[in-house]
């Protein structure tokens, strides 16, 4: 085996075990805070797409397509990487609970990038970039491509729909898998813009997935935020409760994030935790009553 060939397949495990960490669970330190990745759907996409690509490098069938897809997924984590350190985040959040700082996975993902390149210089060179190569092989590559990713995808799609069958919906399906049974949702609230000093309501969806009655005791309550109000507050198995939570903006301008908990009377779940990110801005903005989740 050449070492181009190791190197591939290096960069097909390093994405398989990415996916493998995003599935056993979720990072809650203050990471890349997108609520279109908190979608569960967009979760399973993501894991998918990373497990399929792993696969196709560690096969080495299509090289050249597998080495071009690698490649510009890499690009795309290291651009990801680049905005969190300038950001300050203190976790890429990309892989599961494993807490690390975008700056290593930045350095791993050019690393990644270093090693694709030369594998496709490599290509080039055996001849098997060419035009002639590709507009010979390219109609039935194409073909055969276009089929296995179609079968991938319908495969992965049946499995999501059958976990959707059995569990009821995709949050409580990747629940299921994470192991997460108690939950917030949203995972990330979004306070929005307000002035220095102002307070800002917010609602938070409590979830038991579990199979007994959990009681949700007290959490954070400190001059950033207010959760206790409503609570304690008992969530049936099965169950979901609303509550309303305060937000307490700093008194300078900035752009700020936490990780918060709630405390439960379960053991293996005492604490759950979910994050806030918003913006104080110096101008003083409208107060928008906001509207309790609906069932």
């Amino acid at each position: 085996m050449s070492i181009f060939r190791l190197v591939s397949a290096a960069a097909g495990l390093l994405l398989i075990a990415g996916a493998l960490l995003k599935a056993s669970g979720r990072s809650f330190e203050p990471g890349f805070d997108s609520f279109w990745f908190e979608n569960p759907v967009a979760q399973t996409g993501i894991l998918q797409f990373e497990l399929i690509l792993g696969l196709w490098l560690l096969t080495g069938w299509l090289m050249p397509g597998a080495l071009l897809a690698a490649s510009g997924t890499f690009l795309c984590f290291a651009m990801v990487n680049v905005y969190q350190v300038l950001q300050g985040q203190r976790s890429c959040g990309c892989l599961g609970r494993v807490h690390i700082h975008p700056s290593i996975t930045l350095l791993i993902d050019l690393l990644a990038l270093a090693g694709l390149g030369l594998c496709l210089r490599d290509q080039w060179n055996r001849g098997l970039l060419s035009r002639t190569r590709l507009r010979t092989q390219g109609r039935q590559a194409r073909a055969k491509f276009v089929a296995v990713a179609v079968g991938c995808i319908t495969l992965f799609s049946l499995i999501g729909l059958s976990a959707i069958a059995v569990y009821g919906s995709p949050h409580k399906a990747l629940a299921r898998l994470r192991n997460e049974h108690i939950a917030i949702t949203p995972s990330v609230v979004d306070a929005g813009p307000a002035g220095p000093g102002e307070s800002r309501d917010a609602y938070i969806r409590l979830q038991n997935w579990s199979d007994h009655t959990v009681v949700f005791l007290g959490g954070s309550d400190d001059c950033a935020c207010s959760v206790t109000k409503e609570l304690p507050v008992e969530v049936p198995s099965g169950e979901s409760r609303v509550i309303k939570i305060q937000i307490h903006y700093p008194p300078t301008p900035q752009h700020f994030r936490r990780t918060l908990y709630l405390i439960t009377n379960n053991p293996q779940f005492a604490q759950v935790p979910f994050r806030m990110v918003g913006v104080c801005v110096e101008k003083e903005i409208p107060v928008e009553t906001p509207v309790p989740p609906s069932d």
